[in-house]
């Protein structure tokens, strides 16, 4: 590998550790599980997070697990899995499960992701895990804040930590100040090789029709992504429409007849 190429995964890893330690995401004696899905960006996730022991000051213990919805045809490649793991010294969870037939839809992802999402939920708390962390990066939260702006009218997204169950567990997000840019190239470095036949309703989400929304803005400027991230934390209420200085009795609701 050239010089080159181990700086850039160094830089990658570096900004992983600065925004664990930037919003406390890691604490000592975690046990955190970490959903490998199974792409590039788990796969980088369980790397990083499994490399960073060896150095870090904060002690913490990781498991990785896949849950494999028998409902939706994609092929995994568990044995890579495993064998990926093992090289890390992480402990691999693999599990099957399938959501109810009156559930599933043309494009059935929401309860596919919820289904996978509560299995998840549910290994954490039988390997007493306090965190659960996924693979989400800084396009996920970009994409679902414009969703949710679209759709919802609401400024909201994905956090790098939020508690659940009472604060039982966290669910961290350790690279969601990452483009998927970077994340592409650090897996080709690497050589991680993606599942063996994606989600055949990949295609068909509508996340898929917004990026292609936030790809013809970035083509308009090309720091366009990164400010729309760093909006999320960057507000000036006194030119924003409706900012507290209004009265409550004024109703902002802006509709159209």
């Amino acid at each position: 590998m050239s010089k080159k190429d181990t700086a850039y995964l160094e830089k990658i890893r570096h900004t992983v550790g600065s925004t664990i330690e930037l919003f406390q995401l890691i604490k000592p004696n975690d046990h955190i599980l970490i959903g490998l899905s199974g792409g590039k960006d788990s796969l980088i996730l369980t790397e990083i997070l499994a490399l960073r022991r060896r150095y870090s000051l904060v002690p913490y213990t990781i498991t990785a697990a896949h849950i494999k919805v028998k409902n939706i045809p994609y092929l995994i490649d568990k044995d890579f899995l495993q064998s990926f793991c093992d090289n890390l010294q992480v402990p691999f969870i693999y599990k099957e499960i399938e959501f109810e037939d009156d559930k599933q839809t043309e494009s059935p992802c929401y309860f596919c992701a919820w289904s996978r999402r509560k299995e998840l939920f549910a290994t954490a708390r039988a390997l007493q895990c306090n965190k659960l962390a996924t693979g989400h990066h800084a396009d996920d939260a970009i994409e679902t804040m414009i969703m949710n702006m679209a759709m919802h009218g609401k400024i909201s997204s994905i956090p790098a930590c939020f508690p659940l169950f009472n604060g039982d567990i966290d669910f961290i997000r350790p690279m969601i100040q990452i483009l998927e840019k970077d994340l592409t190239k650090y897996a080709e470095i690497q050589s991680h090789k993606g599942l063996k036949n994606p989600c055949p309703f990949d295609h068909v989400t509508r996340r898929k029709e917004f990026r292609k929304i936030i790809e013809m803005i970035e083509a308009l400027h090309p720091n366009a992504k990164v400010n729309l991230f760093n909006s999320m934390s960057n507000w000036i209420p006194e030119y924003l429409p409706y900012h507290s200085s209004l009265k409550k009795t004024v109703d902002t609701k802006f509709s159209i007849e």
